[in-house]
């Protein structure tokens, strides 16, 4: 139930952002290159918009399976080792989730009270998507470790 309702959010806030950063930047261009006038700011909320696509719809692609992954060793493997080859590579992930969510809030706090340019928005607001976005992945990792513990038992 907790991780349907995560991955709802997720998927809605990926969805609602990308709409929004399209509608911004289509704007601004016509706006830059009709009007020769440039919404204020607009660059750098594109690049805020931007960080929590990218680590947000990170955690989509874990939780759908659709990252991108070498898959060499899996396709020359027998069925029951590709399993366990899965389950090591994700507990590898979660372990690097983990350390990236850590470093990420640590980097978040470090920016506290800074603010990007033009626009004011303070950049730890950029600077989260990094931890939570990591954060939600580990949550994604450790599900389907589990998922895969109970098919191999």
């Amino acid at each position: 139930m907790f991780l349907k309702i995560i991955s709802r959010l997720e998927e809605t806030v990926v969805n609602l952002i990308m709409v929004v950063l399209v509608i911004l930047t289509f704007t601004n261009v016509v706006l830059r290159y009709v009007f020769n006038y440039s919404i204020p700011g607009s660059v750098e909320v594109s690049i805020l918009l931007f960080a929590w696509i990218v680590f947000v719809g990170s955690s989509v692609a874990i939780k759908n399976k659709t990252h991108i992954k070498i898959d060499l060793l899996e396709a020359i493997l027998p069925k029951k080792y590709k399993k366990i080859v899965s389950l090591l590579i994700s507990i590898m992930l979660v372990i690097l989730a983990a350390c990236m969510c850590f470093y990420g809030f640590i980097f978040t706090y470090d920016v506290m009270g800074e603010t990007l340019g033009a626009s004011n928005i303070p950049k730890s607001l950029v600077y989260l998507a990094f931890p939570i976005g990591f954060g939600l992945m580990g949550i994604h990792l450790m599900n389907q470790i589990v998922l895969s513990l109970k098919e191999m038992w």
